[in-house]
């Protein structure tokens, strides 16, 4: 079972340097709910990326990208448990990097 947070930091915080407008865009493209999440067009019009966004200069595809396993129901217990399994692959890279790593 994962822990829970003590206290979320707000992504302000743990980036002060940023401009607000990237903060805010990063909170929209991490929205955990994939229909509350931005879309890559949205992201594309989003203020933070204006200066770079010129809608007669960019590919664009022919059909929509699905990500299957987002439009299945997943229950607490299930996303739990692949967020564990992920977890763990992230803590077994990280402790065969330390014991590659020479010693000092």
């Amino acid at each position: 079972k994962l822990p829970k947070p003590s206290r979320l930091i707000p992504l302000s915080e743990r980036f002060p340097k940023a401009r607000p407008e990237a903060v805010d865009l990063l909170q929209k493209m991490l929205r955990f709910n994939p229909h509350k999440r931005l879309t890559a067009a949205e992201c594309l019009s989003h203020p933070y990326l204006s200066e770079y966004h010129d809608p007669d200069d960019e590919p664009t595809a022919d059909t929509t990208f699905e990500w299957e396993f987002e439009n299945s129901e997943l229950t607490r217990d299930q996303i739990r448990n692949y967020m564990q399994v992920e977890a763990n692959k992230v803590a077994a890279l990280l402790q065969a990097q330390k014991a590659a790593a020479p010693s000092s």
